[in-house]
């Protein structure tokens, strides 16, 4: 069995937490087009009216809660009366179109490589948080480019608990902050030589006990670490509370407005949710230490704050 020590190394670097989803990378310009392909093939297959698939894939993304689950096809109940060949049909024509769609648009922003890249010689471990799933988001980072760079991935995955997943874990490592649930198939299968940590699924953003929890565990100096991402609320106001300074990716509130809505439509976020992210941060709880105009300008703002430390 491996212990607690062998999966997570202490470090007494800085760190940089890195959001990923419109952070990195614009997930609502990939996902918008590539969705809509794919209702589009389903709908010219069946004849389903887009409308009435945008609703059937709502309700089961909002069952599930994520945009990212491997098997809406597979459970759209307009598709009921379809045979499991019919469906096969379906479900390779789908991806043909949503992979087409996402090879074309699925690229990282402008200088995230070059700017990643210095700050791993620069001496910061650098961890990718998110509450995507963290087979996805493994899968993403990779499509991206940009895996080698981040030591460590945090994302959700579910529940010991649940007893449809439970055989999926070789481990549980339970310390005295908490549980971290690690599952060594998936982190050296997906990963190599990045370190995944999953977590309950029900721990979604903002949570500060689990940013709290991987302060403690990697002997973080907070003092010189940063939290980056396009939410305020979400990403930078927990790590900002423990002492993270905090970079706001505002360049991540700009997409096309056609892409916002089809992702709207179909996700299963509630209303209040929607409305907060449609502010684009124009009321903040807190105010960010940086504000970035492009992924460039955080190395601007590492050195100019960084420097003044010392």
């Amino acid at each position: 069995m491996l212990g607690l020590n062998q999966v997570i190394h202490s470090t007494k670097r800085p760190v940089v937490i890195f959001d990923i989803d419109n952070t990195l990378y614009n997930f609502v310009d990939f996902f918008g087009p590539a969705f809509r392909a794919m209702v589009h093939v389903i709908g010219s297959r069946t004849a389903i009216p887009e409308t009435e698939l945008f609703a059937s894939f709502k309700r089961v993304y909002s069952e599930r809660g994520s945009l990212e689950y491997r098997y809406s096809i597979q459970e759209l109940d307009v598709l009921n009366n379809y045979t499991k060949d019919e469906l096969s049909s379906l479900l390779h024509a789908s991806f043909v179109a949503f992979s087409k769609s996402r090879n074309l648009r699925l690229v990282p922003y402008d200088g995230v490589k070059e700017i990643l890249n210095w700050l791993h010689r620069s001496g910061y471990k650098l961890i990718a948080y998110t509450d995507a799933p963290h087979k996805h988001s493994a899968n993403r980072l990779k499509k991206l480019g940009i895996k080698s760079y981040f030591d460590i991935l945090v994302a959700w995955g579910p529940s010991l608990t649940n007893e449809d997943f439970s055989t999926q874990y070789s481990e549980k490592i339970t310390n005295s902050s908490g549980d971290w649930y690690i599952t060594e198939n998936d982190r050296s299968y997906m990963m190599g030589n990045m370190q995944v940590l999953t977590h309950p699924s029900e721990e979604k953003k903002p949570n500060i006990d689990l940013l709290c929890r991987l302060t403690n565990e990697l002997s973080i100096d907070v003092q010189r670490s940063w939290v980056v991402g396009d939410s305020v609320e979400k990403d930078l106001v927990p790590g900002m509370e423990l002492g993270f300074k905090g970079a706001w990716a505002k360049y991540g509130k700009k997409y096309e407005q056609k892409n916002w809505e089809t992702l709207v439509s179909v996700s299963p976020w509630d209303t209040k949710t929607i409305k907060k992210e449609e502010k684009h941060n124009k009321t903040e709880p807190i105010e960010p230490d940086w504000v970035l105009d492009s992924f460039y300008s955080l190395r601007n703002a590492i050195k100019e704050i960084q420097l003044s430390l010392f």
